[in-house]
């Protein structure tokens, strides 16, 4: 008798821990990601439009290279209103964000955005005479949630930034908007 009501107890808790315990799912969104494009626009137009569209996203260089056609960027953080997550169903939140992080459930908290760090470099290269290609290559893409929680001590809601970091990816929309400036 005393083993049968040692595991059901067992059986109890485990359910009551796991049902509730925070879920973090897989990103679940297809995401057309476009990272190069060949352009008949002059090198020297296209380093200049690069450096611009870095210059108005705040985006520090770390690196400039125009021999080598490279410029890079580490660890660059982004913020709320160009990264999303995606919703239950795995649907992005936040149509025109950059970045993706998966749906987080967690018991008494509600997810209210989202914030990623990444780096990158832009490749520019002479291929002939009068093309250029461009290439954007993105690495080391780590997301982080802001969830609204209450605090039972004080009973306000407070907005907490998650340290945890978990998957992200592109959306496309970056590399769409550094890439279309020469498509023509």
């Amino acid at each position: 008798m005393k083993t049968r009501v040692v595991i059901f107890a067992t059986m109890l808790l485990a359910t009551l821990l796991t049902s509730c315990s925070p879920k973090v799912y897989i990103v679940r969104g297809q995401y057309d990601v476009s990272n190069s494009v060949t352009t008949s626009i002059p090198y020297d137009q296209v380093w200049n439009n690069i450096i611009d569209f870095f210059a108005e996203n705040s985006i520090p260089i770390g690196t400039l290279s125009k021999d080598s056609g490279l410029i890079t960027a580490s660890n660059i953080s982004f913020e709320d209103d160009i990264v999303s997550f995606e919703d239950e169903n795995g649907f992005l939140v936040n149509k025109d964000a950059w970045f993706v992080v998966p749906y987080y459930s967690a018991p008494g908290a509600k997810l209210v955005g989202a914030r990623a760090t990444c780096s990158f470099n832009v490749r520019v290269r002479q291929i002939e005479d009068n093309q250029v290609k461009i290439q954007i290559n993105l690495s080391n893409m780590v997301g982080y949630y802001n969830a609204e929680i209450l605090n039972t001590l004080t009973l306000k809601k407070e907005v907490i930034r998650n340290t945890f970091p978990r998957e992200c990816q592109s959306t496309g929309r970056f590399e769409t908007a550094l890439l279309s400036l020469f498509q023509k």
